[in-house]
């Protein structure tokens, strides 16, 4: 009886170490970005997820339909989605009325920065995935 309460034990040791060094990865590296807590943990849950899509792709080999080689570019277009929250956070401890600050707002009120806007990030992600595809096909080997 008592190997299971040792098991427990040691489950329970076990998964709070694991969540104190996931808090301290995300509480070192959201500093060293200049990001909140909250902020860091979305962007590097998007991360996570986006490496192991990538890691559950490099597995498929060069045949399956979600091979590596065949879907990079959508995962190139992950990461770039992944900060996204970031892009939102620095934008939004900006000082829009300060002389430094470029705003493309019609309305004089600085409604946003370019580089945080919808169309950019868009723009952006259109780039990566569909440059990724073109770098792809022209780099195919041709027989």
């Amino acid at each position: 009886m008592e190997s299971g309460k040792n098991d427990r034990d040691f489950a329970l040791l076990a998964v709070v170490v694991a969540t104190f060094v996931v808090f301290g990865i995300v509480w070192k590296s959201s500093s060293t970005f200049g990001l909140d807590l909250v902020t860091g943990l979305k962007v590097l849950t998007g991360l996570a997820i986006t490496a192991f899509l990538a890691r559950i792709s490099r597995m498929q080999g060069g045949a399956g339909a979600f091979a590596f080689g065949k879907v990079w570019p959508v995962l190139l277009g992950l990461v770039w989605i992944s900060t996204w929250p970031a892009f939102d956070y620095w934008a939004a401890g900006v000082d829009y009325f300060s002389s430094n600050s470029v705003s493309f707002a019609e309305d004089g009120t600085g409604g946003g920065l370019w580089w945080d806007a919808w169309y950019t990030q868009m723009f952006g992600l259109a780039a990566l995935v569909g440059g990724g595809y073109t770098l792809r096909k022209l780099l195919r080997p041709r027989y």
